[in-house]
């Protein structure tokens, strides 16, 4: 069975000790201590190549424990420290949409690491969020980076990723909640009980066929696929809407509502806005369109209708400071150094639409690969170190390996079943657009 990891919710590592450097895998030196006050974590093998992969780690729920960690998970951190590979990554000084921090955070590890280790070349990789700050990290340092790997990546922007967050919910506090005015989508004063009215109305909405339907183009709207999980997509509208409806349940309406009022508190506002968004185009190109009108029609409900509501309803505009502070801290660019980045096709947080955003804005340096499966961050440990590997042979040799579908299923395969629980699933594939692209508000 595919191991599925979600780093946006839950980052379950083992609490490293800041006292003597404790053995790790395959003879490897591990440090871990603080630099500025915040954990890190540096595992160095005995036979190294000279090359440190410094890894960022993704969003932490506020309250959740924040160790430092330097990978996605164990069974990775051992194969590249037994191929040669040193490890480093810092647990930030915050969690929650914690960029800002972040950037000051692993930049400083690095300054560390450098004067310490001396690494002859330093590649950058990371997840989700994590991915986002591995594409900022080379863009802004090239002289530091010899190259990234950002995995399931928001690297579409925080702005993109946040306004497409904010379409759902508004659609959802329109036609599921009914406009309630106690459901607070922007200038959230108590992200709890936002987030617990919100759930108490997916439940309701949930029990009756025209609530399904609305559940439904409320996550069409936010591109949440109907595959969520899994190496099949579920089959028929029905099936469909219960994936994302529990997916709302679980993750989606958290970040919605908890998430956004963490991210209103860093900003100092509200970065988001629905003023000019066309919900009935954003339908049309949306994946999950097909099953929103099945369901409407099975409900007996008017779908134009409900989209005139949307569009006539009341807008919600941004505040501009805030949209400055999360485009300074979330918009990546043209970057100069090489970057593979990798995603599921059915990755229900953060869409597979990101990769087609930047790669009309990062250059010719991008290469992108994407697995067939659902979920988010949904990788085996093959198929992510075969990335990393791919992206360190074109680093030492100046020219891509074969980084297609085929090449990478070829080379994960070949790291054995261990790393492999279940098949590589690279895939042929272009991502669609943005439905929310990184454009300034109108006005």
């Amino acid at each position: 069975m595919t191991r599925v990891r979600l780093p946006l919710l839950l980052l379950l590592v083992l609490t490293v000790a800041a006292v003597a450097p404790p053995v790790a895998a395959g003879g490897a030196s591990t440090t871990s201590a603080t630099v500025g006050g915040v954990a890190y974590r540096v595992e160095v093998p005995e036979s190294w190549n000279g090359t440190l992969l410094l890894f960022s780690h993704g969003y932490i729920v506020p309250g959740h424990p924040n160790p430092a960690v330097d990978a996605p998970d164990r069974t990775t951190a051992d194969y590249l420290l037994a191929r040669g590979y040193a490890l480093a990554g810092s647990a930030y000084a915050s969690t929650g949409w914690a960029v800002q921090d972040a950037l000051r955070d692993q930049l400083a590890l690095l300054d560390l690491v450098q004067g310490r280790w001396h690494p002859a070349r330093v590649v950058a990789w990371g997840e989700s969020m994590g991915g986002l700050l591995t594409a900022l990290l080379v863009q802004r340092y090239p002289e530091r980076f010899a190259g990234g790997v950002p995995i399931c990546g928001v690297v579409g922007g925080a702005t993109s990723q946040w306004n497409l967050w904010l379409t759902s919910d508004y659609a959802f506090w329109r036609l599921v909640a009914g406009g309630d005015p106690r459901l607070q989508v922007t200038h959230i004063a108590n992200g709890s009980a936002d987030l617990q009215l919100a759930l108490s109305y997916l439940r309701a909405a949930q029990s009756t066929q025209a609530g399904r339907a609305r559940i439904a183009l409320a996550a069409a709207l936010g591109d949440v696929p109907s595959w969520t999980a899994g190496p099949a997509p579920p089959s028929g509208a029905s099936a469909q809407e219960a994936a994302q409806a529990s997916w709302e349940r679980q993750v989606g309406l958290w970040f919605g509502f908890a998430g956004r009022a963490e991210l209103e508190t860093r900003a100092g506002g509200n970065p988001s806005w629905t003023s000019g968004v066309d919900y009935a185009g954003a339908l049309d190109r949306s994946v999950s369109a097909p099953e929103v009108r099945q369901l409407y029609q099975a409900a007996g409900l008017d779908l134009g209708a409900d989209l005139s509501r949307l569009a006539s309803g009341p807008q919600v505009s941004a505040d501009s400071s805030a949209v400055s502070w999360l485009a300074r801290f979330g918009t990546p660019g043209a970057v100069g150094r090489p970057l593979l980045t990798l995603h599921t096709i059915g990755d229900p947080l953060v869409p597979v639409a990101n990769e087609q955003a930047y790669a009309e804005r990062a250059g010719g340096w991008l290469r992108s690969a994407f697995v067939d499966r659902g979920g988010h961050c949904a990788f085996t440990s093959g198929e992510v170190v075969g990335g990393v590997q791919a992206l360190a042979s074109r680093v030492s040799t100046g020219r891509w390996p074969n980084v297609g579908a085929e090449g990478l299923n070829a080379s994960a395969a070949a790291l054995g079943s261990p790393l492999n629980p279940s098949p590589p699933a690279f895939t042929p594939y272009r991502a669609p657009a943005a439905l929310r692209p990184e454009v300034w508000p109108a006005g």
